[in-house]
């Protein structure tokens, strides 16, 4: 837990400064400086995101199966939902459903709500094109 503790903490510095770098990013009107700053805290919080869900996906979640049974892990994953709150749900969804594989997209469309359901469908094509223009082309394409 010290570990997990640690590294929200380093994931939430780097979020801050990645705002911090896009903010001047938009009121430098994109000068080489401020595009190379906020390159260095995206990539920043992106080795810090690689190595931190490694730890999660090798080391935490198989406690998560070891230690729940199905009903209580659909209880929790039902809690998590109802701490995102619905001003998140356009970016948060395509997001996250997005980055999903696609038998893990079907599993997850399979259980949600309709109004997820609703998000991911209205937003998915133009949070693809954000993603690519930011970020370059997808390697995973949108059901």
């Amino acid at each position: 837990t010290d570990r997990i503790e640690r590294e929200h903490h380093l994931l939430d510095d780097a979020l801050r400064g990645v705002a911090v770098a896009l903010d001047r990013l938009v009121d430098t009107e994109a000068a080489a400086s401020a595009r190379a700053a906020a390159q260095d805290a995206a990539c920043e919080l992106s080795n810090l995101l690689d190595l931190h869900l490694g730890f999660e996906d090798a080391d935490i979640l198989p406690l998560y199966v070891r230690h729940f049974t199905e009903d209580e892990y659909a209880e929790v994953e039902a809690r998590a939902r109802k701490l995102l709150e619905l001003r998140h749900l356009p970016f948060a969804v395509p997001w996250i459903v997005g980055a999903a594989t696609p038998a893990e997209r079907s599993r997850i469309l399979d259980s949600a709500p309709l109004a997820l359901k609703l998000v991911w469908y209205a937003s998915r094509r133009r949070h693809a094109r954000l993603s690519a223009r930011a970020l370059g082309p997808a390697t995973k394409g949108v059901a």
